[in-house]
């Protein structure tokens, strides 16, 4: 599901920017791969991480009981242009503006097989510290670049269904020394 939803972001970048043709990639960044192409939109999935607001939700019923809830995700993605600077400013301002107009992915972007699975994405730019930025290039042995920071939120993940557990049908307390 990981992949489809990086898939659809992609798909979505491509197809709002017609007049770029063929130039989003999907990339690790990663210095130990091989370096994106230039003249590029690099795509970056670079954190995986259970979306904080959804953690606790209550169990829900499955065909062998109740089981946890659905996993909630949010993927967090770097996005950087491959080419001169100037170019970097004006593609990543395209990218700002497709995904300000389209901040949430329906089934209609998402693909057959991902919007079985989930009713929606939503993107978000986030604000990322000096620091953030420092430690995510670090970790991909890179110099930094000019660079767009996204958050997906995707909802669910579905529990396998052997962690099911059965219902409680009846609940007896019996006091001693009552009669």
């Amino acid at each position: 599901m990981i992949r489809a939803v990086s898939d659809a972001l992609v798909g979505l970048i491509t197809q709002e920017t017609p007049d770029l043709a063929d130039w989003v990639v999907l990339s690790s960044l990663s210095k130990a791969d091989v370096d994106p192409p230039k003249n590029r939109l690099a795509v970056a999935l670079y954190a995986v991480e259970e979306h904080p607001h959804l953690v606790n939700r209550p169990l829900v019923r499955g065909s062998a009981g109740y089981v946890r809830a659905p996993l909630s995700l949010r993927l967090k993605y770097l996005m950087s242009y491959t080419g001169d600077h100037d170019e970097a400013q004006q593609r990543l301002a395209r990218v700002i503006e497709v995904l300000h107009t389209t901040p949430i992915l329906r089934s209609a972007e998402l693909g057959p097989d991902l919007a079985a699975k989930v009713d929606s994405v939503t993107l978000r730019l986030t604000t990322t510290t000096a620091d953030e930025r420092h430690q995510i290039w670090g970790a991909l042995g890179r110099n930094a670049r000019l660079s767009l920071y996204y958050d997906a939120d995707v909802a669910p993940v579905e529990i396998l269904e052997r962690d099911g557990a059965g219902e409680v049908l009846a609940h007896q307390i019996d006091y001693v020394g009552t009669s």
